[in-house]
């Protein structure tokens, strides 16, 4: 009822929604199809796909965050002729490497200082972001890359967990959890690396702030990885493997020959493919499409 009563106070030209639900809410206000429905996938487990496919039927248009998003869920039941992919993107201004002072402060933040090679995460403390792998990989390189930090920037139900989990490993002094932070540009714009260790994503929108940031990524083979990282960018790694997460990022630590032009192609990459502008053009292509057909 609160939908239907906002649709017809404000009698929209099309409705844009981010989940499955407001989706499912908002045909359900409109029985007889009147307003179109774009909704935007952003990417589910791979057990999912299945229960969402056909449900995403109820939308006249689907945007799927990456190809991979697009394929699983046409595989489970969605119309491949109302789903079109548009790669996600964030507003890269803000986004850069920094300097001085301040990059000095953001590095104590994150429990390090010049002599140290900063690994950062920044993401929600939940199961799909898989944290606990940081712990394994700090474990792994504390002898052979003793420089190296980790900082875990984010709030989530598994805060205790990982803070346990730190302790039980002995990596207490290796791995940094922040907590949720309002600066998270200067944050990656002070670090080294960028690391993200997800069981699954869409097109994860930190892996693109970070590429803008500067910094080089390494990054489990989930949805999106194949478009956003490339030799040149980032390294690959499988989903759930702390050896080779570990293994790609003392290769990184170790030969700055690599590490530094990796992450000034990264940012190249970022401003030139995946800015928020970009993003938002062709949104706007696809809303143009539903509401003057």
């Amino acid at each position: 009822m609160f939908v239907k009563g906002l649709l017809e106070k404000h009698t929209p030209q099309a409705i844009i929604c981010n989940s499955l639900a407001t989706t499912l809410a908002s045909r359900a206000a409109q029985p007889v199809r009147k307003i179109p429905i774009v909704t935007v996938g952003h990417g589910w487990p791979a057990n999912k796909y299945g229960r969402v496919g056909p449900l995403m039927r109820v939308a006249d248009r689907v945007v799927a965050v990456s190809p991979e998003v697009k394929r699983k869920l046409v595989e489970g039941g969605a119309d491949a002729t109302r789903v079109h992919v548009v790669y996600n993107g964030v507003d890269c201004r803000p986004l850069s490497p920094r300097t001085g002072d301040l990059r000095k402060a953001r590095r104590a933040d994150m429990g390090a200082d010049d002599d140290h090679r900063v690994v950062i995460l920044v993401g929600r403390l939940e199961d799909q972001k898989a944290h606990q792998h940081v712990m394994e990989v700090a474990r792994l390189l504390r002898d052979s890359n003793p420089r190296l930090r980790f900082a875990l920037v984010g709030g989530g139900s598994r805060a205790d967990e990982l803070n346990t989990l730190r302790t039980t490993l002995g990596v207490e002094d290796r791995v940094t959890l922040l907590g949720l932070r309002r600066d998270v540009a200067d944050l990656l714009g002070s670090a080294d690396i960028f690391f993200n260790c997800s069981d699954w994503e869409g097109m994860p929108l930190t892996t693109i702030e970070a590429m803008a940031s500067g910094l080089p990524v390494v990054a489990t083979c989930t949805e999106g990885a194949a478009e956003l990282l490339t030799p040149e960018t980032g390294v690959v790694v499988p989903v759930g493997d702390p050896a080779a997460m570990a293994q790609a990022l003392a290769n990184l630590d170790n030969d700055d020959a690599v590490r530094i032009p990796m992450g000034e192609a990264a940012r190249e990459r970022a401003l030139s493919g995946f800015s928020h502008d970009r993003m938002s053009s062709e949104l706007n292509a696809v809303l143009d499409a539903v509401v003057m057909r």
